[in-house]
């Protein structure tokens, strides 16, 4: 055992990883100690100073009774060991093992234990370990300790060591939610509550709330899980004490006790009642739950009727009824206040006036802190629920040259509302932004970069002249702020500290009020009025707004009185107002009642003790004291700066520094950026400036930062602050001397300048040169001068492009001050740029005087003539700028005589002629595309002067146009005589375009429009670009090019048109993309679309050439599409027909009607209609000059021959001669066409001749050349085209009688047109042919072992074991599945885990749709693997989010999203949402899905570190959810494929029944159809004889009865015959052949009779004359099949007879197919007397006597039911399954076909719609059912 000096060791008595504990003596008064020893024989320094640290705070408490007490620290060795009290305690754990506490037992030490606590938090000690180990009892003296400090914190004591994110500290099972390390919470005092819970919880019902060993389990418990209460646990217990343990377990702090003192006083009061009455019963908690915290209350007061002011001015602003304001110099209510004086002072008033707008300006004046800013923020949630958007901006103090700093910094955050949207809501928004800024996207894009996430990316804007940029500035900005200011949406703008706005804003400020089309935008602004004067720029804008007639109030904020200042008092000590007033009176004296000074006086008062809480004690309540005497002696200044300063000096130094630095950087800052200039790590840094975060004078700007030192251990999380007032940042700022600030802004410039990379420096630009500028006079090093001066130069560029000149001349301003007259001479090239940017600012701020006078000393300075004519150029533009096109055109001729070049203003044509032949010769035997290749011009002053005329081309053109030409053809013969030059390409642009005009050589002028192209493509010149483009894809690219590449040209024009201002060509451009469109076939809906968006922007740019032609197309398309009325109507929602061709005759526009009349002709000929079209085209053929080398033209020569071809046969002999010379003439010019490319006209040439042939009777051509144009159509594209030639061939084949051939082209066309999306010619096409529905399918076109550990130590555990565990145990469950459904459980069961949430849903995206993919709950066991939801489909997230992290992809982390950016989210709102976090997972940077989590138990419920977790296993998850989706992919592809086959089976299966069916139909058919044959020949050979006989019979029986009444009379005359004839009558016994003859004679007549009625049943039952459904009395048709049977019915020999016993009822007449019946009949009642054989032959049982019965009823089905029943040997149910199966027999080989049956059903279900079934079974008979409707359902 261990030798401890002075002190004998006896016993071990508790040992835990870092310390043993012994029971000890102390040898000099032989009292008891414990000794606490650090258990590693050589401890590590970092061991040595825990235990120094927990002697230092126990040592602290050792006055307190509640605290076991320490003695010393004493050194043992190369250890230390502590000597602490032995009072004989034991700890809780050790006496809760052996008994339990009865409930006074409880209460009495649970008050001592509370007491305890709250007299160390007193001493600002959080315990951080409270359990029932830690808790020591001695049972006899009943006292009650706390021990084991270990790892306890006191922010008393100074240099606190940095703690390590990655140290878990303390008992798992008892640690509260923020202690785990994964909340987004500090941890506080209140911590010590939740641990006390679990202890009492524990104590009370004998278990712990969780009763779980496994740590990461643990830990998501405590973060989520709510544990049962206490009372369901144990009844025994009283609801009251249930309550306060289970108040004290609440997740979030807020909701537990705040107090030990209010913890206590609950106790007391159960203990009291159980003492007096024995019974607790439930009372209110927390009574005396009085914080000893100082926390003044976050609420707004005394400015409730300036906040009503504001509400009722957005509530006017926001009013849906049409009507303007006019209120003629009325007063806004007067807002009175009580000041010092206790006067009543009236606020000034602003008059308004008549505006139209319905917009409104507020402005708040006030002294800095009176509340402008808190008292307008609180409007948020106001006019959110009126569904308002309220954003706001901040000007800075020091950062006052950077242009729209506090309107970007609004609109973004809007722009990040807008992206929490729904999809279809953010579609809406996304055109309706693309529509405001129509191609200037790039121009806001620029400004407020998260504009992109919305409409994507824009195309850069045009470099236009300065004027033209700030007008389309400020032209888009109104437009894009229209976007918002909507009756459904006001928007709301609070613009802070406008005394610091830039004069760019103001002047914006001053557009957005005067604007009339702006409505429903209430524009809140605030200032303080102290420090602008009359002629202050904020004020005189105001003044320019008043004079305008914009509708501005104004609000003057005064001072808070005695009342309101004593209601905030009264809430923040939690006092009554009486007692408080007299300090309100002194805190108002000495503030003058300024909200933000009262609240700093109050803290100062709190730091300086004069502020002290008294806990409660025996009889006293407790609460906040003071002594006014102390307060009222105390020397606080009554300046606020100064008070900050103060206060600020009370901070460490190395805080005060940073605080230094911080001022400089503005009033918001991030942690990267200062631990840049502050040369140190973020850690360190941090550290610095944690002092003034924990005293409020810094503040975390969003969700992820805290107070907490943890997050700077992450790197990838960049920490955002800012001040907490103006004042602070002030009163920083006044910590550096004045002589140092210069040093201080020059050390920030140097680093930022330092450690910004070159390529990131101009996002910097401003604070960078705003540093340097400052302290421009401590630099000396002249290098570092001039690239101060470059900087600014920079800066001031960069201004210019957002349109900020004043601050951009500022910048040059400064860039220039101070540099010496020898710049020039050393930095020349600077010295220049500076000038020339000077000047050009100048102009541009109205300076024109300055402008010229710079532009004079850089024509003075200029070295050459070449930079001399530069200056012109810029002298030059602005001239043309400002409409001195002569001034201009002199300048131009000045310059090019610099150059020699002479440009005269007389005798221009004769130039001109001179000009041209000279470019002729030069050209002579010159390949003109080998002009490219020539070389560069070298001649500095000649590529000057072709620049210098293209600048000069538009005032040379709009002053005289002869000198255009002449400026052309010079700068041609520039090019051509010294080599390229990239401004030439505009001039041989217009040289082709002369050159056409002279020779109409279009292949000459295609080349030089290619070579136009090349050159600015070579060049990079976009100003250049766009014409040579738009001459290129409009009229000759596609005669060598299949039209499809035309696009790419097309969209390279339109961004050249864009970038270089050239909205006319642009406009040209879409045109022409419409056109090609349409010639390409492309798909009619999205031409459609395009349209409709190409015609906003030509009537926005007001090009009315290319509006009436995209009107003409949309007619045309909308007709296709079916969206108009009828299948001949052309009309729009906006015009008719009629009305478009009025207006295009107004406009004298021949070319878009000419192209509108081509197109309604193709679309004439797709219905049908060739009249219509022949005459269109005819009349088009007049005008076809106005589109020449248009590639609609070509379209006419392709449709007029198709219509000549189609109209052919039914004109005359003479017009048909010369149709066929007009098809030969467009066939050679197609044929020229074709070879020049075979891509886009070779299906056309082959087509018309295809028709030619056809007309010409060689069918075997015309079928082979359909052929070739379909193919060819299909291999190039034109979907349309390959439609037209399929129908074409369909027709042909039809006309020839080949419905089989024609079948498969309809098809083909049918299908061809659906997918070029020609709804209505879908439609023709369907009414034309009707057999192509049943040819089209219905459904469209064709076409793991885990290893747990409890954690009792209480000296803390490393949490990255945790998360070790989790990663490896998630990682290895995540990669280990494959399967999608296990994985997303796996991930879902592990995420909620770690993260510490109650429920999350994990979001894959498919087909870019957001789907729920997995769900899962603390509540729930099972992981809810969801069918692919999509999530707007869901209510049990909040969709905001989602939509947000989707767009952005960023983490989202929100501590309480009740509150912020997401509240107006429907779920946020309805569940009051606390914590959420939200992250994207990512995979080769596609979006792959997001996890969503969720904790509504607590507040900050998540942290970044779990954040980081999450990033970390989302790497892992991000691959195996690739994986997965992979596999599932295929395994669904497996069983579609599987599924396929199963079909493909099921169909051959299906046809081969089919075949089989068929086949015995067709023998059947075959068989009864001979058969029928046969029976009816029989019959009518029978018939005729038989008919003879019977015929005959009446007749012969006469003749005998005649000849036997002679013979009677020759009796009677001669009674005595001769014996001759007495012997012949007694031979043939005449009396007895006289009786018998009139027998014989009736025998045969009943013979005769019984054939006829056989032949009759034979006629009836082949019933040849009755192919079609006829009615027909059904029981003949039995009744001839039973007689026709009678032979096998009878008794034979020894074979019984079959009795036949008929049931008929009284049946209508049956129509249907009645011979088809009967051969039903025949076979089922042949198969009936088959199966009475057996029976009939057995003659010896009666019992079986066969019989058949054949009944007949009529049901209310409309149906008629045949019943024949046999009492037969019956069927098994095999035999049964298959009675109707082709082929299927039970007879001998040889005795049946099986195919009687079979052809039954087929003839009753298929024939009839009726059902034929049977039932049966052995030995009991068979019964066959037969069941037809009485009148046909549908014949198939």
């Amino acid at each position: 055992m261990m030798a401890i000096p002075g002190v004998a060791v006896l016993a071990l008595i508790y040992e835990s990883s870092t310390s043993l504990v012994y029971r000890g003596r102390n040898e000099q008064d032989n009292q008891p100690v414990i000794i606490k020893l650090i258990k590693e024989d050589y401890p590590t320094p970092e061991e040595l100073n825990r235990y120094k640290r927990e002697y230092d705070i126990t040592v602290n408490l050792n006055l307190l009774d509640g605290v076991v007490k320490v003695y010393k620290l004493q050194q043992v060795r190369n250890s230390l060991a502590m000597i602490l009290e032995d009072f004989g305690g034991e700890s809780l754990k050790i006496f809760m093992a052996s008994q339990k506490f009865t409930l006074l037992g409880f209460l009495t030490i649970a008050i001592k234990v509370a007491e305890t606590l709250g007299e160390i938090h007193g001493k600002n000690v959080i315990h951080k370990d409270i359990n029932p180990s830690n808790i020591v009892f001695n049972p006899a003296t009943g006292k009650v300790k706390l021990i084991d400090f270990s790892i306890s914190t006191s922010s008393n004591l100074e240099n606190v060591p940095n703690k390590n994110p990655n140290f878990l500290e303390g008992t798992l099972a008892y640690m509260s939610p923020e202690q785990t390390g994964r909340m987004n919470r500090i941890i506080d005092y209140r911590t010590d509550f939740y641990s006390l819970g679990v202890t009492f919880y524990e104590i009370l019902s004998g278990q712990l709330p969780f009763p779980t060993t496994d740590p990461m389990e643990l830990v998501h418990c405590h973060i989520a899980k709510q544990s049962v209460p206490l009372a369901e646990i144990a009844p025994e217990i009283p609801q009251a004490v249930s309550d306060i343990v289970m108040k004290l377990l609440s997740k979030t702090a807020e909701d537990r006790y705040q107090s030990a003192w209010g913890l206590k006083a609950d106790l007391e009061s159960c203990l009291f009642q159980l003492q007096t009455s024995g019974v607790i019963s439930e009372f209110a908690l927390g009574s005396q739950d009085i914080s000893d915290k100082f926390q003044i209350p976050q609420k707004l007061y005394g400015r409730q009727r300036e906040v009503d002011t504001l509400l009722a001015a957005f509530e006017r602003v926001a009013a849906t009824n049409n009507r303007a304001y006019n209120i003629k110099q009325s007063q806004i209510s007067v807002i009175k206040k009580e000041i010092k004086s206790k006067q009543e002072i009236p606020v000034s008033v602003i008059a308004r006036g008549q505006h139209k707008s319905r917009s409104e300006m507020m402005l708040i004046a006030g002294y800095s802190g009176i509340g402008k800013s808190a008292m307008v923020k609180i409007l948020d949630k106001p006019i959110t629920r009126r569904h308002g958007y309220f954003i706001w901006g901040k000007f800075d103090q020091y950062k006052r040259t950077i242009p729209y700093s506090a309107v970007v910094s609004a609109f973004s955050e809007l722009v990040r509302q807008l992206l929490t949207e729904s999809e279809a809501q953010l579609a809406i928004w996304r055109e309706k932004l693309r529509t405001s800024f129509g191609q200037n996207g790039q121009i806001i894009i620029d400004v407020i970069p998260e504009v992109e996430l919305i409409v994507g990316a824009q195309s850069p804007v045009a470099e236009l002249g300065p004027t033209e940029s700030l007008n389309r500035f400020n032209l888009v900005f109104q437009n894009f702020i229209r976007v918002f200011c909507q009756p459904e949406h006001p928007l709301v703008i609070f613009l802070d500290d406008l005394q610091w706005a830039d004069s760019a804003t103001l002047k914006l400020i001053e557009l957005m009020m005067t604007d009339e089309a702006t409505q429903y935008l209430f524009l809140i602004g605030a200032y303080r009025d102290n420090e602008v004067s009359p002629t202050h720029p904020l004020m005189m804008t105001v003044e320019t707004l008043r004079n305008q007639e914009a509708i501005i109030n104004q609000i003057a904020l005064l001072p808070l009185g005695v009342d309101n200042i004593t209601h905030l008092i009264a809430e923040t000590l939690h006092s009554d107002r009486e007692s408080v007033k007299p300090l309100a009176e002194l805190v108002v004296s000495k503030t003058d009642g300024n909200p933000f000074f009262v609240n700093q006086f109050l803290q100062t008062l709190y730091q300086e003790n004069l502020l002290i809480f008294h806990p409660p004690q025996s009889g006293s309540k407790g609460g906040w004291h003071w002594d006014m005497t102390q307060i009222e002696q105390c020397a606080i200044t009554d300046n606020v700066v100064d008070l900050m300063v103060q206060k600020l000096r009370k901070l460490p130094s190395p805080t005060q520094q940073i605080l230094r630095l911080v001022a400089c950087l503005g009033n918001e800052f991030d942690l990267n950026t200062l631990s840049l200039i502050n040369e140190k790590e973020a850690s360190e840094t941090f550290a610095q400036l944690l002092p003034a975060i924990q005293s409020g004078l810094i503040l975390p700007t969003s969700e992820l930062e805290s107070k907490s030192l943890d997050y700077v251990m992450f790197p990838l999380l960049i920490l955002n602050y800012k001040f907490l007032h103006d004042r602070v940042q002030q009163a920083a700022y006044a910590l550096i001397d004045d002589s140092q600030k210069k040093a201080v802004h020059l050390k920030i410039g140097r680093q930022i300048l330092e450690n910004t990379p070159a390529e990131y420096r101009a996002d910097r630009i401003f604070e960078l040169v705003d540093h340097l500028n400052v302290a421009r006079s401590l630099i000396r090093d002249e290098r570092e001068l001039i690239e101060l001066a470059t900087l600014n130069l920079d800066a001031a560029r960069r201004a210019k492009d957002a349109t900020a000149y004043v601050a951009a001349l500022q910048y040059l301003t400064a860039g220039m001050d101070g540099l010496t007259a020898d710049i020039w001479d050393f930095h020349y090239d600077l010295a220049f740029a500076l000038h020339m940017e000077r000047a050009n600012v100048e102009y541009l701020n109205g300076y024109f005087e300055h402008s010229e006078e710079f532009i004079n000393i850089t024509l003075e300075k200029a070295r050459s003539p070449l930079e001399k004519v530069e200056i012109y150029n810029l002298l030059i533009v602005q001239y043309t700028l400002r409409a001195k096109y002569e001034e201009a055109v002199k300048a131009g001729i000045k310059a090019l005589n610099l150059l020699g070049i002479d440009l005269p203003l007389d005798g221009l044509q004769k130039v001109i002629s001179e000009e041209f032949a000279a470019a002729t010769n030069i050209l002579a035997g010159r390949e003109i595309a080998s002009l490219i290749d020539a070389p560069e011009m070298t001649v500095p002053d000649k590529k000057v002067a072709v620049k210098l005329i293209t600048n000069l081309l538009t005032s040379a053109y709009l002053n005289n146009p002869d000198l255009w030409k002449v400026s052309v053809l010079k700068g041609v013969n520039l090019s051509l005589t010294y080599g390229l030059v990239p401004e030439a390409s505009l001039c041989y642009a217009g040289y082709g375009m002369f050159l056409n005009a002279v020779s109409g050589d279009y292949k000459a002028a295609y080349q030089f429009a290619m070579l136009s192209l090349n050159l600015s493509e070579k060049s990079g010149n976009i100003g250049l670009k766009c014409r040579a483009c738009s001459s290129l894809v409009s009229i000759f690219h596609y005669w060598f090019n299949h039209i499809k590449e035309a696009h790419a040209i097309s969209n390279e024009g339109y961004q050249a048109a864009l970038e270089s201002g050239d909205l006319e060509y642009a406009g040209y451009l879409l045109s022409n993309r419409i056109a090609n469109y349409f010639f390409q076939g492309k798909e009619i809906s999205q031409i459609l679309a395009d349209t409709s968006r190409y015609l906003q922007f030509s009537q926005k740019t007001k090009n009315q050439l290319v509006t009436d032609t995209l009107l003409g197309v949309e007619l045309i398309l909308r007709n296709l599409s079916q969206l108009t009325s009828e299948k001949f109507v052309f009309e729009s929602e906006d015009i008719t027909e009629a009305e478009y061709v009025h207006n295009c005759q107004a406009h004298q526009n021949l070319y878009s009607l000419c192209l509108y009349q081509i197109r309604k002709c193709q679309v004439m000929y797709w219905y049908g209609n060739f009249n219509e079209a022949l005459q269109l085209a005819l009349e088009v053929e007049k005008q076809l000059s106005f589109i020449t080398g248009a590639i609609p033209a070509t379209e006419w020569n392709f449709f007029f021959s198709l219509i000549l071809a189609a109209v052919f046969p039914s004109v005359s002999a003479d017009k048909q001669k010369q149709y066929l010379e007009k098809l030969e003439a467009n066939q050679k010019q197609m044929k020229i066409w074709s070879d020049n490319c075979a891509e886009n006209f070779l299906h056309k040439y082959l087509l018309v001749q295809a028709e030619i042939a056809r007309i010409s009777k060689k069918d075997s051509e015309a079928v082979e050349l359909y052929d070739l144009s379909i193919t060819f159509a299909q291999d190039n594209e034109f979907v349309q085209n390959e439609a037209l030639a399929n129908e074409l061939a369909a027709k042909f084949w039809l006309s020839k009688g080949k419905y089989q051939y024609a079948k498969i082209h309809l098809r083909e066309a049918h299908s061809c047109y659906l997918r070029w999306g020609a709804v209505r010619k879908v439609e023709d096409l369907e009414q034309k042919y009707p057999q192509l529905r049943e040819m089209i399918p219905l459904n469209g076109s064709f076409n793991n072992n885990q290893t747990t550990t409890t954690i009792h130590t209480s000296t803390g555990s490393d949490a990255r074991v945790l998360d070790l565990a989790t990663v490896m145990k998630a990682s290895l469950a995540i990669s280990s599945e494959i399967v999608l459904d296990k994985l997303l459980a796996s991930l879902m069961r592990i995420s909620i885990e770690n993260a510490g949430a109650q429920s999350g849903f994990l979001i894959l995206v498919r087909d870019e749709k957001l789907l729920i993919s997995a769900k899962a709950s603390v509540i729930a066991e099972d992981v809810a693997v969801m069918q692919f939801t999509p999530v707007e489909e869901c209510q049990d997230l909040p969709v905001t989010v989602i939509n947000y992290v989707e767009r952005t992809r960023e983490d989202l982390v929100l501590s309480n999203a009740a509150e912020g950016r997401f509240t107006a989210d429907p779920y946020v709102a309805k569940h009051q949402l606390k914590s959420l976090l939200c992250t994207p997972i990512i995979n080769q940077r596609k979006l792959i899905g997001i996890l969503y989590l969720e904790n509504n138990l607590t507040v900050g419920a998540f942290n970044s570190h779990r954040l980081e977790v999450l990033r970390l296993l989302s790497s892992q998850v991000a691959i195996s959810l690739e994986n997965a989706l992979l596999y599932n992919s295929v395994e669904q592809k497996v069983q579609e494929r599987t599924q396929e086959l199963n079909e493909k089976n099921e169909r051959l299966e299906k046809t081969l029944r089919e075949l089989k069916l068929t086949q015995a139909q067709l023998i059947q058919t075959e068989k009864m159809s001979s058969l029928g044959q046969m029976v009816a020949g029989v019959a009518h050979e029978i018939n005729n004889p038989v008919s003879f006989i019977y015929g005959n019979l009446n007749p012969a029986s006469e003749y005998v009865k005649d000849l036997l009444k002679l013979i009677e009379m020759y009796q009677q005359h001669y009674p005595e015959p001769a014996d001759e004839i007495l012997e012949e009558i007694e031979t043939i016994e005449l009396e007895f052949l006289i009786g018998d003859l009139q027998k014989l004679l009736d025998s045969m007549k009943v013979g005769a009779e019984r054939i006829r009625d056989i032949v009759l049943s034979l006629r009836n039952f082949s019933r040849l004359d009755e192919a079609q459904m006829k009615s027909v009395d059904i029981h003949q048709g039995i009744d001839s099949t039973v007689m026709l049977l009678q032979p096998r019915l009878r008794k034979e020999g020894g074979r019984l007879g079959i009795d036949l016993i008929k049931k008929y009822s009284n049946l209508p007449l049956i129509t249907c197919y009645a011979s088809q019946l009967n051969q039903v009949f025949m076979n089922v009642l042949t198969n009936a007397i088959d199966a009475l054989l057996l029976a009939r032959d057995c003659p010896s049982q009666p019992q079986n006597n066969p019989t058949i019965t054949i009944a007949t009823e009529v049901t209310d089905r409309n149906t008629a039911i045949v019943r024949m029943a046999d009492n037969g040997s019956g069927m098994s149910t095999e035999v049964l399954h298959k009675i109707f199966d082709p082929f299927f027999t039970t007879k001998p080989v040889g005795s049946g076909t099986g195919l009687g049956l079979s052809i039954s059903h087929s003839i009753v279900v298929s024939s009839h719609g009726g059902s034929l079934t049977c039932v049966s079974a052995p030995g009991e008979g068979t019964e066959f059912i037969i069941e037809i409707p009485i009148a046909p359902r549908q014949v198939l």
